[in-house]
C-alpha cells in the first residue's frame, strides 16, 4: 500500500483555474459520451469605431477511450484579423500539463484569392482523463462592423456541452437583441470597465444540438442593406475588354440578360468566399478584375453580372438572402451575419427575375433547389425591400429517359439510351460532363447502373451551349442481364432502381426528402429475341400521397415490352407526422424496382 500513497503524494494537481471546472465534470459512469465540454465561451467586443475584439475559450475532458489528434474549429476569420493563442494545453492526472501554444494553430485558406483563414487548433492524441483547454484573441485590425455590433455562435458543439457562454461587450447600456426562442434563462448584464457586458448562457446541451444564438444591435433592416451598398458602390466598374465581351454576347440576342447569365455560369468559376463562411469582410472584389482573373465568390460574381448588365442597359440589384440549410432568417433581428449568399435580382412586372451567377451550369430560370422559397433582401438605391424566391414546380426539374433495348435468347441485354433533363437535374449533368467528360460520364454509369456501358458510346450536349437542350445517349454494351434455363426472370427497371433515403430511417423531426420537387420518367422498349415469350406479365404497381407519386407499368406489345416507370416528388419537405407514411410509400417504390420481374419462356 505505500506505493499506493506515494504515486498520490507525486500526481500533479491541476492549476487553479482548471481544478474548478474538474469539479464539475462527470466521469465515465455518469455519462454515456466518449468527452464532454466543460465549457465552451465567446466574448465579444464592440468598440464605437466598428472594430471588434474576439476571445474563445473551451475546456473538453474526454472520458473514455482514446481520441485522435483533436481539431477545435475555431471558424472563419478574414485576412484584417489578428489572431493570437494566449493558452493552449492539455492535461493529465498522471502526466500533468503540457503547454501547446506554439505548435497548435492551423490555418487552411479558403476563397478565390486566399482571403478566407479557416482556423483550428490541433491537439495530440488524448486518452481518457485528459483535458484540453484553449483561449483564442482575435481582433480586427480595421473596422468591420461599423453599423453596429451583429454576430452569431453555436452553443452546441458534437460532445454535450456542460457550460455554454456568449458575452457582448458595448461602450454603452443599449442592450443587443437576441432571439426570444432560443433562451428561457434572462440575460446578465454586469460592468466590466467602462463596457456593459450582455450575457447568454446555457447549460447541459446535448451533443449535436442545434442551439444557435444570434445577437444584434440593428433595428432597421435598411441599415443592413446602406452597409452592403456602401460596401460594394465603388466595385461597378468597368473596361473595354468587358465592354466588349457584353457587346458580343448580347448581339442578336432576344433575352440579354439571360445571354450575360449564360456567360458567368459557363466562363466564370465559383469558389466559396467570405459571405459564405461567415468571415469578416462584404467589399466585393471590382467588377473588372473577376472578369480578368475568372473566378470569384458569390458578391464577386454577383458584381460582375450586375456590371455587365448596366452595360447592357439592363437595371439589377444584389440580393441578400439565408439559404435553406442555414435554417430560418430571423426577420426581428436585422443583422448581416444572417446572411450567407448574394444573388442578382432584375426588375420586372409584378416582382423580380432572379439569376445566380454562382449556378454553374445551371438553367437561367432554375434556381439552385438551396435557395427556392427563401426571403431576400433586395439592396435598391433607395433602401431594402423584401422579396421571396421562386419555388418551381416539379415539372422544371426533370429526368426523362427513353430506351430502345434487346433481349437476346441467351438473356444478354443492350441497346441505346437517351437522356433529357431540365433544372437542378440539367445543371448536374452539364457539371459531370463539363467535369469528368464522356469517358467519365461513362465510368459513372457503369457504377450507377451495374451495367457496363459500351467503351466511347457516351455523348452529350456541350456543357456551355446553355441556350439549347441537355441531352445524353450511351450504349448498353451486349452483357447478361436475365439468367435462367427454361424460365428467366426479366427485371423491368433495367436503368435505375430506387433505394430507402436514410433521412426516413434516422428521422427525429421535420424530414426533407429532397433538395426540390422533381419528376422522373423511364420508358424502355425491351424488344425479345425470337424463342423468347412472356409467361407472366406483372400487374401495374403504384402509389399516391400528399408529397407525391410513382407508378410501375408493364405493357406487351408484339415482340416487345414497354416498361414505364414514373416518379413524381411535388413537396419534398415532409412533417414528422408524414414520415412513417412516406416509408411505406418507398419501400413499396423499392419493392416494386427490385422485386417485380416479367417471366420469360424459352420456346
Amino acid at each position: 500500500m505505500l506505493w499506493w500513497l506515494w504515486l498520490c503524494l507525486l500526481a500533479p494537481e491541476p492549476p487553479a483555474d482548471l481544478a474548478g471546472l474538474l469539479a464539475t465534470a462527470p466521469s465515465a459512469a455518469d455519462s454515456p459520451a466518449r468527452a464532454v465540454w466543460l465549457r465552451r465561451e465567446r466574448v465579444v467586443t464592440w468598440h464605437q469605431d466598428g472594430r471588434l475584439d474576439r476571445t474563445l475559450r473551451g475546456t473538453l475532458k474526454v472520458l473514455r477511450g482514446g481520441r485522435p489528434p483533436e481539431n477545435v474549429d475555431l471558424g472563419y476569420f478574414g485576412a484584417d484579423q489578428r489572431v493570437t493563442v494566449t493558452a493552449a494545453r492539455t492535461w493529465h492526472p498522471r502526466r500533468g500539463l503540457v503547454d501547446l501554444q506554439a505548435v497548435s494553430l492551423q490555418r487552411a485558406q479558403l476563397g478565390p484569392f486566399d482571403e478566407v483563414d479557416h482556423l483550428s487548433l490541433q491537439f495530440p492524441t488524448l486518452d481518457a482523463e485528459s483535458v484540453l483547454d484553449y483561449e483564442v484573441h482575435l481582433d480586427d485590425q480595421r473596422p468591420t462592423q461599423p453599423e453596429g455590433l451583429s454576430d452569431q455562435w453555436q452553443l452546441g458543439a458534437d460532445e454535450p456541452v456542460l457550460d455554454a457562454r456568449y458575452a457582448a461587450r458595448l461602450p454603452d447600456r443599449t442592450p443587443p437583441n437576441s432571439d426570444p426562442r432560443q433562451f428561457k434563462r434572462p440575460v446578465v448584464v454586469r460592468t466590466v470597465g467602462t463596457d456593459t457586458e450582455y450575457a447568454w448562457q446555457e447549460s447541459d446541451v446535448p451533443a449535436g444540438a442545434d442551439c444557435p444564438l444570434l445577437v444584434s444591435r440593428l433595428t432597421d433592416w435598411n441599415v443592413v442593406a446602406t452597409r452592403y451598398r456602401q460596401a460594394a458602390a465603388g466595385q461597378y466598374r468597368r473596361h473595354a475588354a468587358l465592354d466588349a465581351a457584353v457587346a458580343r454576347e448580347t448581339a442578336g440576342q432576344t433575352d440579354p440578360a439571360r445571354a450575360l447569365y449564360h456567360y458567368l455560369v459557363t466562363q466564370i468559376a465559383y469558389k466559396v468566399g467570405q459571405v459564405e463562411t461567415g468571415a469578416p469582410g462584404i467589399t466585393p472584389r471590382p467588377a473588372t478584375e473577376t472578369f480578368d482573373l475568372r473566378v470569384g465568390d458569390c458578391k464577386d460574381m454577383v458584381t460582375l453580372l450586375i456590371t455587365m448588365l448596366a452595360r447592357a442597359g439592363i437595371t439589377a440589384y444584389p440580393a441578400l438572402l439565408r439559404s435553406l440549410s442555414r435554417g430560418i432568417l430571423i426577420e426581428s433581428l436585422p443583422a448581416m451575419a444572417q446572411f450567407d449568399h448574394v444573388v442578382v435580382a432584375v426588375p420586372q412586372a409584378g416582382g423580380y427575375r432572379w439569376f445566380d451567377p454562382t449556378w454553374r451550369f445551371g438553367p437561367a430560370d432554375y434556381l439552385p433547389p438551396k435557395i427556392q422559397g427563401v426571403q431576400a433582401l433586395v439592396v435598391t438605391e433607395s433602401g431594402a425591400r423584401w422579396s421571396v424566391l421562386p419555388i418551381p414546380t416539379g415539372t422544371a426539374n426533370f429526368r426523362r429517359r427513353v430506351g430502345d433495348l434487346a433481349l437476346s435468347a441467351a438473356g444478354e441485354i443492350s441497346g441505346q439510351v437517351e437522356v433529357t433533363a431540365g433544372g437542378a437535374i440539367e445543371q448536374a449533368l452539364r457539371l459531370a460532363v463539363a467535369n469528368a467528360g464522356p469517358s467519365g460520364v461513362a465510368q459513372e454509369l457503369n457504377a450507377q447502373l451495374a451495367l457496363q456501358v459500351e467503351p466511347g458510346s457516351v455523348e452529350a450536349s456541350a456543357p456551355a451551349a446553355m441556350d439549347k437542350p441537355f441531352t445524353l445517349r450511351y450504349r448498353l454494351a451486349r452483357q447478361p442481364y436475365a439468367r435462367g434455363n427454361k424460365l428467366l426472370p426479366l427485371r423491368g427497371a433495367v436503368i435505375e432502381r430506387a433505394a430507402l433515403p436514410r433521412a426516413l430511417t434516422d428521422a427525429r423531426g421535420p424530414v426533407r426528402l429532397d433538395g426540390a420537387a422533381r419528376e422522373t420518367e423511364d420508358r424502355l422498349r425491351i424488344r425479345l429475341a425470337p424463342g423468347l415469350a412472356v409467361r407472366e406479365l406483372p400487374a401495374d404497381q403504384g402509389q399516391k400521397a400528399a408529397w407525391g407519386s410513382w407508378r410501375v407499368t408493364h405493357r406487351l406489345v408484339g415482340d416487345t415490352i414497354e416498361y414505364a416507370r414514373t416518379v413524381s416528388l411535388t413537396k419534398p419537405l415532409l412533417a414528422e407526422s408524414q414520415v412513417a407514411e412516406a416509408l411505406h410509400w418507398y419501400r413499396e417504390l423499392v419493392a416494386a424496382d427490385n422485386d417485380t420481374f416479367v417471366v420469360l419462356e424459352r420456346r
